[in-house]
């Protein structure tokens, strides 16, 4: 028992400092028709330096930490960033996904 509560501290310790630093990253995963143009892309989480956690367990330990809708409005102005660089590019974007934890 003790084991695995001291593997949760350490979880959301090393996800809050994750966080702090931005190293929890948005990845774009792009939708695109048969012809190769991109229609719309996933925004996908991503902490390539982390310990190997899945996403639903790095989501956890936000809300656990309180970090949960900070983070999720991160997400969002990384996501309408990708809109307006696609726009800016000549691409636009007509849609993309960003999934949200409901709390």
């Amino acid at each position: 028992m003790t084991e695995q509560l001291d593997a949760q501290l350490a979880l959301r310790a090393t996800v809050r400092a994750a966080y702090d630093a931005d190293a929890i990253e948005a990845w774009f995963q792009p939708l695109v028709t048969a012809q190769g143009r991109a229609f719309s892309a996933e925004t996908l989480l991503r902490w390539p330096s982390g310990p190997g956690a899945a996403p639903p367990v790095v989501i956890q330990a936000l809300a656990e930490l309180g970090l949960l809708h900070r983070f999720t409005l991160r997400q969002l102005d990384r996501a309408l960033d990708l809109v307006a660089a696609s726009d800016r590019a000549g691409h636009p974007l007509p849609q993309i996904s960003v999934n949200l934890e409901a709390s």
